[in-house]
C-alpha cells in the first residue's frame, strides 16, 4: 500500500495475473458504484450515454441496464454460487 492511501492497489491483490477475490472488497466497490456512475454519467446528452465504441461493444446505457438486470435478479446468490462451484475439485462441476 503507498503511503496515504487507504486502500492496497489491485497488484497487491494479485499473484501471477490472477485477482485474488473477496466478497468484501468487492462489495466495497460496488457499493460505490451507483455514486460513481452517476458522477461520470449525469447530464450527459445521448451522443455520450447511447454510443459506443464500434462492433461487440457497449454504449453506457447499454451497461447500466445489464448492471440494472443484474441487481434485480439479486447478483449475490450468484455470486454465491459461482464462489461455490470455483471451490469444488473439476471432477464434480
Amino acid at each position: 500500500m503507498t503511503k496515504g492511501s487507504r486502500i492496497a492497489p489491485v497488484t497487491a491483490l494479485c499473484d501471477d495475473d490472477d485477482m485474488d477475490f473477496s466478497l468484501k472488497l468487492a462489495t466495497a466497490v460496488l457499493a460505490r458504484t451507483p455514486d460513481a456512475l452517476s458522477a461520470l454519467l449525469s447530464g450527459l446528452g445521448e451522443e455520450w450515454t447511447a454510443a459506443n465504441e464500434g462492433r461487440d461493444t457497449w454504449s453506457p446505457f447499454q451497461v447500466l441496464g445489464h448492471l440494472t438486470h443484474v441487481e434485480e435478479s439479486d447478483w449475490m446468490d450468484r455470486t454465491t454460487t459461482i464462489l461455490a462451484s470455483a471451490n469444488r475439485p473439476p471432477s464434480n462441476r
